[in-house]
């Protein structure tokens, strides 16, 4: 280690080179470590998705599930259930429509906020 004001060693100087060398590498390394894994993470899972979109996609599959299982439900009950069924598959999208407007709603007063 050098006093202030005194020239610093060779292998001091050297180490120095060194040590900003190694960590430019490192930084660099890392970047690109990040920027690959981003590729191949929207290469398999698709791009990434906002709130608003993720909630609709879910409500849309839950949708799309209690009506496959109204429809099973109605074939094993017979002819009797089926009217309560149809009603029960309307309420489903109805409820399913309010839901999706209430999020469209939230999520356009919030842009409005910002």
């Amino acid at each position: 280690m050098a006093i202030y004001g005194t020239p610093t060693a060779a292998y001091e100087s050297a180490t120095n080179v060194a040590a900003d060398a190694y960590s430019s590498a490192t930084s660099m390394i890392a970047e690109n470590v990040a920027a690959a894994s981003s590729k191949a993470s929207s290469a398999i899972y698709g791009p990434e998705q906002g709130a608003v979109e993720s909630a609709q996609a879910r409500l849309s599959k839950a949708v799309a599930s209690a009506k496959a299982r109204l429809a099973e439900f109605a074939g094993a009950a017979g002819e009797g259930a089926s009217d309560t069924v149809s009603r029960a598959s309307a309420g489903v999208d109805d409820f399913a429509s309010s839901v999706s407007s209430a999020i469209s709603s939230a999520s356009s007063h919030l842009k409005d906020e910002l």
